[in-house]
C-alpha cells in the first residue's frame, strides 16, 4: 500500500511534515536512543520495521467514521505542548509522547479513516523505540536477574549439581559465579516483547491471544536465560 496514493496535496504536506518532525527528533536523540545499555539499535530497528509493516499492510474496504478535525487538532496541540514541556524540564518520556501525539495527529488527518487503527498500532510499537526509564528498567532488570539466578539454582539441583543462589551469585562447591546486570535477560526480554507484540498486531490477533503470545514470549526469554546461565556453570 502506498500511503501517498490518492492523497490531496495539502494532506501530503501534513503527512510529510509529520514524518520529518519524527525523523528530526530521532536524529537529534540518536545517541540516547541507540545506547547499548538496553539494546537500543535492535529495539529501534524492530520497532520501526514492525510499525512500517503495519502501516503498509492492506486495509479493510469499509471506512470507519472519520475523526472530527477538532479532536485531531486538540491531540496534536496537546502533543506539541507536552513535547515542549518535556524538553524544558528534561523529561524524556513526556517529550517522546508529545512527539508521537503530534505524529498521530498528522497521520490521522492525512491518511484515510480506514488507516486509523493501524496508525495507533504502529505508534504503539514506535513508542518502545525509546529507552525504558531507568526507574522502571532498573527494578525489572533486578527482578529478572534474581529470577534467572534462582531458576538456574533449581535447574542445577535437578541435574544433581551442587549449587545455591546467594543474591546475584551462584555458588558451587568449588567456584563462585556472579550474574552481572547485562546477563539478567532484561534487554533480551524487551526485544522479545516488541517482536511478539508486533507479530500479534501484524497478524490481526484478538487482544486476548495477543496477551497470551506476549506473555509466552517473555516466559521463553526468561527460561532461555536460565538455561544459558546453567550451561555456564556446568
Amino acid at each position: 500500500m502506498n500511503p501517498l496514493k490518492g492523497m490531496a496535496p495539502a494532506r501530503k504536506l501534513v503527512f510529510v511534515c509529520g514524518l520529518f518532525l519524527c525523523v528530526a527528533w530521532l536524529l537529534a536523540h540518536a545517541r540516547h536512543l541507540l545506547a547499548p545499555e538496553q539494546h537500543g539499535l535492535i529495539r529501534f530497528t524492530l520497532s520501526a520495521l514492525m510499525a512500517a509493516l503495519i502501516l503498509l499492510r492492506p486495509k479493510p474496504d469499509a471506512d470507519p467514521r472519520a475523526a472530527r478535525p477538532s479532536v485531531i487538532l486538540s491531540i496534536g496541540f496537546s502533543g506539541a505542548i507536552a513535547a515542549i514541556l518535556g524538553l524544558i524540564f528534561d523529561v524524556g518520556q513526556i517529550e517522546w509522547l508529545g512527539v508521537l501525539m503530534v505524529l498521530w495527529a498528522c497521520l490521522r488527518w492525512a491518511m484515510p479513516p480506514r488507516c486509523a487503527a493501524d496508525i495507533a498500532y504502529a505508534l504503539l510499537l514506535v513508542y518502545w523505540a525509546h529507552p525504558i526509564p531507568t526507574v522502571i528498567f532498573g527494578p525489572l532488570q533486578l527482578w529478572m536477574q534474581n529470577m534467572s539466578v534462582r531458576g538456574s539454582e533449581w535447574l542445577l539441583l535437578a541435574l544433581n549439581a551442587r549449587a545455591w543462589a546467594d543474591g546475584q551469585v551462584l555458588r558451587t562447591g568449588f567456584s563462585v559465579y556472579e550474574v552481572p546486570d547485562w546477563c539478567s535477560g532484561m534487554r533480551t526480554a524487551t526485544t522479545v516483547f516488541i517482536l511478539s507484540l508486533g507479530l500479534a498486531i501484524l497478524n490481526r490477533l484478538r487482544w486476548k491471544a495477543s496477551v497470551v503470545i506476549v506473555c509466552a514470549a517473555l516466559v521463553q526469554a526468561l527460561l532461555l536465560n536460565i538455561v544459558r546461565i546453567t550451561t555456564m556453570v556446568v
